[in-house]
């Protein structure tokens, strides 16, 4: 971090570090080809989503910017669970939530 950001060796020292994790891991990163390449391999997923731009919102409304999101299980798993709310839980009758 600091003003010079993430040395080369630091993201290679980061990169080893969640590949040997024995969790699940969930990165965000902005999207940028050095950082696509280091983590392009087997077991890693990469996703590039769009969001606003707080920084230019005062000078330029709506600007977007580019998000990699990069984890060790595939990202879109959550799309074939159905609806996972917290409002709208899967409870036997006799569960003391009655929502």
């Amino acid at each position: 971090m600091g003003e010079e950001g993430f040395t080369e060796r630091e993201h290679l020292c980061l990169r080893e570090l969640l590949l040997g994790i024995q969790g699940k891991f969930l990165l965000s990163y902005n999207d940028d080809g050095f950082i696509r390449e280091l983590y392009s391999q087997p077991g890693i997923s990469l996703m590039e989503i769009h969001r606003i731009h707080n920084m230019r919102q005062r000078f330029e409304g709506g600007s977007r910017f580019s998000e990699l999101l990069i984890a060790n299980y595939d990202l879109r798993e959550r799309e074939t669970l159905g609806q996972t709310s917290l409002f709208q839980p899967e409870y036997q009758e006799d569960s003391i939530c009655d929502l």
